[in-house]
Formats: structure tokens, sequence, C-alpha cells
């Protein structure tokens, strides 16, 4: 079986230099590196936020992947 995905939104924390991406299996549209350390999880929502709010409410989106780590966030 085949899935196509066409807009994917990747939040990694799983690591102290985290990052966020939006895009497509053609392009990374947009990423945003987290800051340095355990206070990723203060920033997540706020720059998911601000990445996609130049897209149309609700983005384009057909799928999620998470670095499940242990980290910051996750831990």
């Amino acid at each position: 079986m085949t899935v196509l995905t066409k807009h994917f939104l990747i939040i990694d924390t799983s690591t102290e230099r985290g990052g966020i991406a939006y895009g497509s299996p053609q392009e990374i549209i947009c990423f945003r590196e987290l800051p340095f350390g355990p206070v990723q999880s203060k920033h997540l929502m706020p720059y998911i936020s601000e990445m996609l709010a130049p897209f149309p409410f609700p983005p384009p989106l057909d799928a999620i992947g998470v670095g499940v780590g242990p980290g910051s966030y996750t831990g």
C-alpha cells in the first residue's frame, strides 16, 4: 500500500537542538530551530503557530511526524 502525503508537519524535540518543519515530499516550505536546551517546550506551540500563520486555516496537513525522545519535551 502506498500512502501519498501532500503536506506534513515534523516536530523533533528529542535532542537539545530541536526543530519543526512544514513541507511536502518535494520541498521543505519552512523550518524553525527551537532554542537550545530544556526550554524547547515553552517555545514549541508559539513557533508552530507562527510558522503556519501565513497559510490558510487550517493549513493543508496530511501527516504529522514526531521524534519520540527522550528529550526536553518528551522526557
